[in-house]
């Protein structure tokens, strides 16, 4: 697959091609799932008194622990992934500010903070990572296109 170079803005950050911002849409689908599991327990705990005093529950508490045992599988999908994009960047500084980043939600300025690293380095290196992974990415489809022609 060729690489594209086009690019796309992405809000307030610089333009990124369609495929950086796909390697970041899979790294933060582990994030996304993990506020719709939080979501969903809050909603759980969401408990209405009627006016004969008797508890209602907006919906039963076993189809809630239901949606949040198929989210939470979802998300260990997602993580799983997330780690093999990670781990293909082959950098150890670039692994961390990426697990950081997308495996325990910090923000920029707390990957910085705690890698001493200011904010622009972080951002400058999150990108770096991202095309290193999309490089690589490429690498792994050639070799097992090559495979299956041979």
């Amino acid at each position: 697959m060729p690489v594209q170079n086009n690019k796309v803005s992405e809000t307030g950050g610089d333009s990124m091609t369609t495929e950086e911002l796909d390697i970041k849409d899979r790294l933060r689908r582990g994030a996304d799932s993990q506020r719709k599991i939080d979501a969903l327990r809050l909603y759980a705990r969401k408990i209405k008194i009627d006016e004969n005093n008797h508890v209602k529950v907006p919906i039963s508490s076993t189809d809630i622990e239901k949606k949040i045992k198929a989210e939470m599988k979802k998300q260990e999908r997602s993580n799983k992934d997330a780690l093999d994009l990670i781990s293909s960047a082959e950098d150890d500084t670039l692994e961390a500010i990426l697990i950081r980043r997308y495996l325990l939600f910090q923000s920029i300025e707390q990957v910085a903070d705690e890698l001493h690293y200011s904010v622009i380095t972080i951002n400058r290196k999150t990108k770096q990572a991202i095309e290193k992974i999309i490089k690589n990415e490429h690498i792994k489809e050639s070799l097992m296109i090559r495979n299956d022609i041979e």
